[in-house]
């Protein structure tokens, strides 16, 4: 008898606990911390494979739609500080869906473009400003 009740008492405590670290994470993932630690990540991500810098102003994500809505997003290139950059976006809106936990897999579902702006300069010695 006492071994089943320190079975369900570990079993309650273990519920407990992971109930308090799903709702942890729920919270995590709406506070400012997640985005402004999502936006360093993603400009990151984006200056790698670019060879740019990039900007974000904002991050809006939807995690009962894996939904990620970036505001502002600007690419510069090799062109000059006051020039126009080589590529602006008023909203980048990604969705996801999880195909499998176990493996890893994720499928891209959505991806929509806003206002796409690209400015391509290229001289007369054929030197653009792409990086």
């Amino acid at each position: 008898m006492k071994l089943r009740r320190i079975i369900g008492w570990t079993l309650a405590i273990l519920a407990i606990l992971i109930g308090l670290a799903v709702v942890g994470g729920y919270f995590y993932l709406r506070s400012s911390g997640f985005r402004q630690f999502a936006i360093r990540k993603i400009v990151e991500q984006a200056n790698h494979a670019t060879g740019g810098h990039a900007q974000i102003g904002s991050l809006d994500f939807k995690l009962s739609t894996l939904t990620a809505h970036l505001y502002n997003v600007v690419i510069r290139g090799n062109e000059s500080p006051d020039a126009p950059p080589l590529l602006q976006l008023d909203e980048l809106t990604v969705a996801v869906k999880i195909q499998s936990v176990i493996h890893r897999e994720i499928n891209l579902s959505e991806l929509l473009i806003d206002h796409p702006v690209l400015h391509l300069q290229v001289n007369s010695k054929g030197e653009s400003n792409v990086p």
